[in-house]
């Protein structure tokens, strides 16, 4: 259970990662003089990814809370 918990810090982590990526990636190819709709639907992005993020990071925090509160107990014969 433990392992899988952490496997899941994990998944989560690294699509955070992914969503710094992409935000930077998108400053980089978004040149200054884009104006109107097509700067709208840039920002529009940008904000679902970093509601995405915020999201994301949040989850991150109570699982690692609960990943550090949780005892993992077996029984003889118990495969986990």
């Amino acid at each position: 259970m433990e392992n899988n918990a952490k496997e899941v810090v994990a998944i989560i982590a690294e699509e955070i990662q992914q969503n710094l990526k992409m935000i930077d990636n998108i400053f980089k190819c978004m040149p200054l003089y884009w104006q109107g709709d097509t700067a709208d639907i840039v920002m529009d992005l940008y904000k679902d990814i970093v509601e995405d993020m915020n999201k994301s990071a949040e989850y991150l925090d109570m699982l690692k809370e609960e990943c550090s509160s949780v005892e993992v107990k077996t029984l003889p014969g118990d495969i986990f």
